[in-house]
């Protein structure tokens, strides 16, 4: 049985930076996604790969990567992960193993129509949160809610549960451990049950896969 942390570290797994020719869309456009008309199915940006898609179209993507029981890493970038991923090529090396990458608010917009490209849609981590939620509900997926400060991921969890009282939340976990905790929050998200785990630690988080991203 797969485990959802099993991609999020590079001790374990290493995958080069994919250039954008060489990168393979993960996932196909349907007929009535306004992303067709897009010349690129991808944005190269500070070396990052953007996937180009719509907020829908993502949320379905990460919906059936857990239906499935794919393994998957999926990371957003705003304008400041870019400006890292540009100096810091671990991070970098990260967001290139990722299944995809979202384009997060209006400087990554900015950004791409100064290199005459179109970004679909603003495909940001506090926007899709509901969505996954409510998709999840909807198809009996189980979540795991790690990062912020304790209580916090816990306060979320019960939020969620009263908006959408459907949602099975396998567990949740604040983003103040210590790094010889590592270990055992991997075991426990493991040992969960969860079929798609949210991470919310910022970018990116020291060593680790562990950076703003939703895992499956």
């Amino acid at each position: 049985m797969k485990n959802v942390t099993d991609t999020l570290f590079l001790e374990d797994f290493y995958y080069p930076s994919l250039s954008v020719g060489a990168y393979r869309y993960p996932f196909p456009l349907t007929g009535d996604d306004h992303s067709l008309a897009l010349k690129a199915q991808f944005i190269d940006l500070f070396s990052v790969a953007i996937t180009n898609c719509t907020m829908q179209h993502a949320v379905e993507t990460i919906v059936d990567y857990a239906k499935q029981r794919k393994t998957g890493n999926f990371a957003f970038v705003n304008a400041d992960c870019l400006n890292k991923a540009w100096t810091q090529e671990t991070y970098r090396d990260v967001l290139g193993r990722m299944s995809a990458v979202f384009a997060d608010g209006i400087g990554v917009k900015l950004a791409a129509k100064l290199e005459k490209q179109a970004v679909a849609d603003n495909v940001n981590g506090t926007d899709m949160f509901p969505l996954l939620c409510q998709e999840a509900a909807i198809k009996n997926l189980k979540i795991y809610l790690l990062g912020a400060r304790p209580g916090v991921a816990a306060l979320c969890a019960e939020k969620m549960k009263l908006r959408f009282p459907e949602l099975i939340i396998a567990g949740t976990q604040d983003g103040y451990f210590k790094e010889t905790e590592t270990p055992q929050v991997i075991d426990n998200i493991n040992s969960s049950g969860a079929e798609i785990l949210i991470v919310a630690l910022g970018a990116p988080y020291k060593k680790y896969g562990w950076t703003n991203t939703v895992a499956v």
